[in-house]
């Protein structure tokens, strides 16, 4: 399995405290079955506006990461990226060039929105991903009460190109049941492409699918649900279209 959104970083965001935690997050990982983590920390660390992560830091970061993994026995590949949230400062480092794309294949990028609203400019600013070529991922859409309550907006964001992931603990009810009822609903609907585990630690929020994964299958069956944590993910981490 691949798992495409992680905060297994340390230092950069709320994700990893320290590099000891970040190689339990992997021994987790790969104990569950995953092969491929991507750590996509937060654009704005702690999520100050101004205070950035640039890709030099992120890439150097995710080469330290190799290293201590092959240093400590742990087979887990490890590709960058980063949680871009929906503001115009984010939209001003896209301009200049200061965006890193997933696994830097100038493809797609995640797309965190806000977390009570989802601002005007939406459609504004996704038109400006699409003329840098960009896909934008909607991370965590199902724990969004915006769209919980207006489905249909997420639904339009989804016409005009986007992609959305939803976090695996959504469904195995880590987030309530409400959530876990607006996660299945999504799926039923077929607006969901990917599945990632939104790890921030090794204790609370750790990289795990599988459990989620058993759940997935149910709602959209066998077929379906690995497209979502390993084929999908696969191609977005290519730079190819997924449809």
């Amino acid at each position: 399995m691949i798992d495409l959104h992680t905060h297994i970083l340390p230092g950069l965001d709320d994700g990893a405290r320290d590099w000891e935690e970040a190689l339990d997050m992997a021994r987790l990982a790969l104990a569950d079955g995953i092969t491929t983590v991507v750590a996509t920390p937060h654009l704005f660390r702690q999520r100050v506006v101004g205070d950035f992560n640039p890709p030099e830091l992120i890439l150097e970061r995710v080469e330290q990461l190799r290293t201590r993994l092959a240093e400590a026995g742990l087979d887990l590949r490890v590709a960058a990226g980063c949680e871009v949230p929906l503001t115009y400062e984010a939209m001003r480092l896209l301009d200049e060039g200061r965006l890193l794309s997933l696994n830097n294949a100038n493809r797609y990028v995640c797309l965190e929105m806000p977390d009570t609203a989802i601002p005007l400019a939406t459609q504004e600013l996704i038109f400006q991903f699409s003329a840098k070529g960009l896909t934008p991922i909607i991370t965590h859409p199902e724990r969004n009460p915006v769209f919980a309550e207006m489905p249909d907006k997420l639904m339009s964001l989804l016409r005009l190109g986007c992609l959305t992931q939803i976090t695996a603990g959504s469904l195995t009810g880590a987030f309530g049941r409400r959530v876990a009822r607006f996660a299945k609903q999504l799926l039923t609907k077929g607006y969901v492409q990917i599945m990632a585990s939104d790890a921030h630690n090794s204790h609370r929020r750790p990289p795990l699918l599988k459990a989620a994964l058993q759940k997935l299958t149910a709602i959209v069956g066998e077929s379906r649900a690995w497209d979502m944590v390993a084929a999908t993910p696969q191609k977005i981490l290519n730079g190819e279209p997924v449809f």
